[in-house]
């Protein structure tokens, strides 16, 4: 049986979803400064992402609240919208003690274990994010994009998106990006700026159609499993 907080987070992420479902792209942009015509793209039909979020908890509370993640959700959608691409929830799921820390491989792997090849974008919020132990102290990391190339069987090609829990609301859509093909900019008018970005970056048309593809390959590859060599990858923001 669901456990209550699962039930209470998925009800009130749906509610969110149903909200964010029903805004049109005009009143989506009215929510924010408009975007330059360039950064546009006009798609013939939406191309759906569905997401399975995993929500970290410390003494059997989420580690994010709802609004904060609804709010990321939809900062993604209103970019990913003007190319044709829609993220949809597809199912919420919190984790048991222990996974509110994301420091080190073994971390990633363990999160690895829980994303399985579903043809969703495995989305985890967590309390604290960090490239390695060392760095937790001193390197803030508001997201990471993972993906596994090795030869383990039970983590073949899994790959997920982290967010801590006190990450920009643009984090999300940045790793996104990430999942879907780009990499990082200089410029802080870009969402993929691994940097302090400006009050209304955004995506180049360029970038838009690159990450429609990489949506779509993203999808297929999520099914497919195909053995590479033994390393891994990540990106940071």
């Amino acid at each position: 049986m669901k456990s209550r907080l699962a039930t209470s987070l998925a009800s009130g992420l749906a509610a969110g979803a149903l909200a964010i479902g029903l805004l049109s792209p005009p009143e989506a942009a009215a929510s924010r400064p408009a975007k330059p015509t360039a950064s546009r793209l006009q798609a013939t039909s939406n191309l759906v992402v569905p997401l399975t979020i995993h929500v970290a908890t410390t003494n059997r509370a989420p580690v994010v609240s709802q609004r904060r993640m609804r709010e990321s959700i939809a900062r993604a959608n209103a970019e990913l919208r003007h190319f044709g691409i829609e993220l949809e929830i597809r199912a919420v799921e919190p984790l048991r003690e222990g996974y509110s820390r994301v420091t080190g491989a073994d971390h990633r792997l363990a999160l690895a274990e829980l994303a399985h090849r579903d043809g969703s974008v495995h989305v985890f919020w967590v309390e604290r994010v960090a490239l390695d132990a060392q760095d937790e102290q001193n390197t803030r990391v508001s997201g990471i994009h993972w993906r596994y190339f090795g030869l383990r069987k039970r983590t073949r090609q899994r790959e997920y998106v982290v967010v801590a829990h006190d990450a920009p609301l643009t984090t999300l859509v940045h790793e996104l990006g990430h999942a879907f093909g780009l990499g990082h900019r200089r410029a802080a008018s870009n969402l993929m700026c691994s940097c302090q970005r400006s009050a209304n970056p955004g995506f180049t048309a360029r970038q838009g159609r690159l990450m429609r593809v990489g949506a779509r390959r993203f999808l297929v590859r999520s099914n497919q499993p195909r053995p590479r060599t033994d390393a891994t990858r990540y990106a940071r923001r």
